[in-house]
């Protein structure tokens, strides 16, 4: 399995590097929206905060998609569907409360937008254009740089935020006619608990970033997102490396000791591209090799990206096990245990205002998952 992982990384290396620097122009974006001083940044993260929590929905929803001759079937229950509206209806009061007119123009121009993306994503990886699917991911980024020249008319991110979700939605709005929509009054499609298991779930990597910017200022907030994004490249890169082996365990829905071992080689290096990571991040801070380009690394910086950063790593496992129970239709748990995370995150949020102690709490609540739910799993057996 080992060398499968190896052939598979250089048979999908255009596709990773594609992924990788689809996810570096994103992160230039925010680096440059931040140094250039663009105004409302804060408000901004809150928008695409929300809309990450509806976008892991979309996800789940259009991954359940078939192709039946030359359209695709997205089925969606009833209750799902209630679901969906109800999510977005708190997530829209929460946006509106903000009291911010342009957010809220910006908020539901970029679920439109992220929702059409998601099915172009999908209608590629139902065909099988991986390439397609990395390269769709890049002109989505290359146009949020493209709308940073309108510098020269307005310093608001949310202007340009607008103007870059109406671009998507025109170049995007085609795939509409790739889809037949369907309801399922019965039982089967996307239902409630699939709902609430991918909402909770997406909620511990975003509540810090939902609420947290109504306990610190907008420039802590601004460098404190700036980190998780960084962070999230292993988040991607453990994904795509370890996706051989989840497609195993989908077919099988057993965990395998060969599965465990090679789960745990993706997390090896994951952690020695950790470590080289801190080793380059220690030289730039005790040199100050960034301070030509006026960007300060400061120690706090490197507590937080290191926090995020093992969480991120020990998701690459407590996902795998996660996955299993999934499979095995114990949502039901796995909603609980996110709901004592979200808890356990929310609760720092509110008595600590201090971002690497959330990065903390997000990192106890991965230890959490994976002790749980490897517990769980052993009492299959």
């Amino acid at each position: 399995m080992y060398k499968n992982i190896i052939l598979y990384i250089h048979k999908e290396f255009k596709f990773i590097i594609l992924i990788t620097s689809a996810i570096f122009i994103n992160i230039l974006f925010l680096i440059l929206a931040y140094k250039l001083g663009f105004q409302l940044l804060d408000k901004y993260i809150v928008a695409i905060t929300a809309n990450s929590v509806l976008a892991s929905i979309f996800y789940s929803l259009t991954i359940k998609s078939k192709k039946k001759k030359t359209k695709i079937n997205l089925i969606i229950s009833t209750k799902g569907l209630v679901s969906i509206i109800i999510i977005f209806l708190l997530l829209f009061t929460y946006i509106f409360l903000i009291d911010y007119f342009l957010l809220i123009i910006f908020f539901c121009t970029l679920i439109f937008s992220e929702f059409l993306v998601s099915l172009t994503l999908t209608k590629y990886q139902i065909y099988s254009k991986n390439i397609h699917y990395a390269i769709t991911r890049n002109l989505q980024s290359l146009v949020k740089i493209f709308t940073l020249i309108c510098i020269f008319f307005t310093k608001n991110i949310l202007t340009l935020g607008i103007l870059n979700n109406i671009i998507i939605i025109v170049f995007t709005g085609s795939v509409l006619l790739h889809f037949n929509f369907k309801i399922n009054k019965k039982k089967g499609g996307f239902g409630i608990i699939d709902i609430l298991y991918t909402f909770t779930g997406a909620i511990i990597f975003q509540l810090d970033k939902l609420i947290g910017p109504t306990h610190l200022d907008a420039n802590t907030i601004s460098r404190y997102f700036i980190i998780f994004k960084i962070s999230s490249l292993y988040q991607i890169i453990g994904s795509i490396i370890s996706q051989p082996i989840r497609n195993l365990l989908i077919k099988s829905k057993n965990i395998t000791k060969e599965m465990k071992r090679n789960i745990k080689n993706v997390s090896y290096l994951l952690i020695f591209f950790y470590l080289l990571s801190n080793l380059i991040l220690i030289i730039i801070y005790q040199y100050h090799l960034l301070s030509v380009l006026k960007i300060k690394i400061e120690f706090n910086d490197i507590i937080i990206y290191n926090l995020i950063t093992l969480s991120f790593i020990l998701h690459t496992q407590s996902g795998f096990y996660i996955d299993k129970l999934y499979l095995n239709n114990q949502s039901q748990y796995l909603t609980k245990l996110n709901v004592i995370c979200i808890i356990i995150i929310g609760s720092t949020i509110y008595l600590i205002n201090n971002p690497a102690a959330w990065a903390l709490s997000i990192l106890i609540s991965q230890i959490l998952l994976i002790i749980f739910s490897q517990k769980k799993i052993n009492m299959f057996k």
